[in-house]
């Protein structure tokens, strides 16, 4: 699966390798994969975030991100979710769901508190 990983190093454009799938499927639109994009370097360069990946289930595409290198199946410190059915978004961060809302946009903004060093001491 395609990694935001290779955005940040250069090796690979996410917005361009994930074009044709966001078309083939109902997960992240081309906007969204951009807007992820930005977060993702942002959070990278501010916050120290780790790797990251896309995945999906039967229900829903989401974007994990972990603070390092993820060892035998640990959860990511943060994910952001497209649900198929309703198009809805969700961020959640240590498994609890801390924002939603009907477009990425909507959510973003609370990256900026879900993500801070203080509510992860907590």
């Amino acid at each position: 699966m395609q990694t935001l990983n290779d955005a940040v190093d250069g090796s690979m454009p996410i917005v361009m390798a994930a074009q044709a799938t966001a078309a083939e499927d109902a997960g992240f639109t081309v906007s969204d994969l951009a807007l992820l994009e930005a977060a993702y370097r942002s959070g990278v360069a501010e916050r120290g975030w780790g790797p990251a990946q896309f995945a999906a289930n039967d229900f829903s595409r989401y974007l994990a991100v972990w603070e390092r290198p993820p060892v035998d199946r640990e959860p990511p410190m943060l994910a952001i979710i497209r649900f198929d059915d309703t198009g809805t978004y969700a961020l959640l961060t240590q498994g609890r769901i801390v924002a939603s809302g009907r477009s990425l946009q909507a959510i973003l903004p609370a990256l900026l508190v879900a993500d801070s060093p203080e509510r992860r001491a907590a």
